[in-house]
């Protein structure tokens, strides 16, 4: 399929269509400071949502204790489309690329308010993809030069312990528009795309490619059914990545790091969603908001990994594209800004989880962690466990034994927002079984621990 490029740009005067079954649960909340879109947006370690780029170069802070949004330090360059921001493990924020950016990058530290130029890229990065690694290091992907334009397969990592980016391996398909979702195990699925063919024109892609921190390299993985740009990939709790939108067609599918194949995974409640943004609550739900279909709507769909289905919920009080949504550590959902199809949008929205019809946390448990017992418990052979994160960091799951010893551990790394599901086999490190008993199971993070008691009968 050919799409005129530049890529991703949307014009003025699309109509709207509105699509949802129920009346509007969406309120407003305070006004940006400045109207943007193709901004971005990253929830900060003290709750508070950044707000940067959409072709301006003052930032702004959400505080959803206070609703309101206020202006905080300015970036250096004119951050714009396809430019990207990633939380750092220290808590700060990576700005990277994009249209008038380019190679260029800086750092905002929320302690101070002030953003920092730090190392160029090798080459332009426009419509990449950034991935927070279990390392704590950010994949720079593929993308494409600003001016032609034309997509490249570079790929840059940043490493935050020295401010410094260095080229890795190159991928397989020179693309831009992809989608990247980091896998349980560290690596990076790469998926679809568009390729630049002619100067101005581009062709979808249906190629995905997987990045191995520890060889650097991109190596080919299964083809998607239909090609994909401008489209999410939603990690999964089982460990597998649901692939949501396209030019094309609803059709959705999953992949499964463990088999290296898409299957079929239903399709959305809006045919050809794209341009969306999507948020993971802890349960595992995914809540896909706002984008084209294939004109500019405010509808939203939640989809359920559980049933395999795709639902509308309640609609966004206006329609939106280039738009950011966060989940924000209290359960809430925030859409900011966007573009309405004939102007830039100042106005933002909440929702909470108890309108989707998705249970509130329990307030006795912390904020930003939950480690579920384990099931079945007591166990014999297999026991699986769960946990859940409000927002990406740092975690590793550990089995201990009575005095205290570390037996197994069964994940360690980043991992991003929602419920995560491991397996423990009963064995330890070295694949020995171990004696019947109790055993503690630990979830620990940057800032937080906590342990469940299980039984092993053998």
């Amino acid at each position: 399929m050919k799409v005129n490029m530049p890529l991703l740009i949307v014009l003025a005067g699309l109509c709207f269509i509105v699509i949802s079954p129920l009346a509007a649960q969406w309120s407003y909340t305070g006004e940006l400071q400045i109207a943007r879109s193709y901004h971005t947006a990253t929830l900060l370690k003290d709750g508070r949502v950044l707000i940067a780029g959409g072709g301006e170069v003052k930032a702004e802070l959400y505080n959803p204790n206070t609703g309101s949004f206020n202006l905080t330090g300015s970036t250096k360059k004119n951050f714009y489309q396809g430019s990207s921001a990633t939380l750092l493990p220290d808590g700060r924020v990576l700005l990277a690329g994009g249209i008038n950016s380019q190679k260029y990058a800086e750092i905002y530290n929320p302690a101070t308010g002030v953003f920092t130029p730090t190392d160029s890229m090798a080459t332009d990065h426009c419509y990449h993809t950034a991935t927070l690694l279990a390392d704590g290091r950010v994949l720079i992907a593929a993308g494409q030069h600003q001016q032609g334009p034309q997509t490249h397969a570079v790929a840059e990592i940043y490493d935050p312990a020295t401010g410094a980016f260095t080229t890795t391996g190159s991928l397989s398909t020179d693309r831009s528009g992809h989608a990247a979702a980091l896998l349980p195990d560290g690596r990076v699925l790469i998926a679809g795309g568009l390729q630049t063919t002619t100067p101005g024109f581009g062709i979808g892609l249906r190629s995905c490619e997987i990045f191995s921190p520890g060889s650097g390299l991109f190596t080919a993985a299964a083809e998607m059914t239909p090609t994909r740009s401008n489209f999410s990939l939603c990690p999964l709790p089982d460990g597998r990545v649901l692939a949501a939108g396209s030019f094309s067609a609803g059709q959705c599918e999953i992949f499964d790091p463990q088999t290296g194949y898409w299957t079929p995974a239903g399709v959305m409640a809006a045919e050809r969603r794209r341009g969306h943004q999507f948020v993971t609550f802890a349960n595992g739900k995914i809540l896909l908001v706002g984008g084209l279909i294939p004109t500019i709507t405010r509808s939203v769909e939640l989809y359920d990994p559980v049933q395999g289905t795709f639902a509308f919920v309640d609609s966004l009080n206006t329609p939106r594209y280039g738009h950011t949504a966060t989940l924000l550590k209290d359960g809430r959902v925030l859409v900011t800004g966007g573009y309405s199809g004939s102007a830039k949008i100042k106005t933002a929205e909440l929702i909470t989880p108890a309108a989707l019809g998705i249970a509130v946390l329990d307030p006795a448990l912390p904020a930003d962690y939950i480690l579920r017992q384990n099931y079945p418990n007591p166990f014999n052979s297999r026991t699986t466990v769960e946990y859940a994160l409000l927002e990406p960091g740092m975690v590793a799951i550990q089995v201990l034994d009575l005095m205290g010893k570390t037996v197994a551990t069964l994940d360690q790394g980043i991992r991003q927002t929602g419920v995560h599901r491991v397996h423990w086999s009963g064995c330890d490190a070295d694949g020995r079984e171990m004696p019947s008993g109790f055993y503690f199971l630990r979830l620990t993070g940057s800032s937080f621990s906590q342990s469940r008691k299980m039984l092993l009968l053998r």
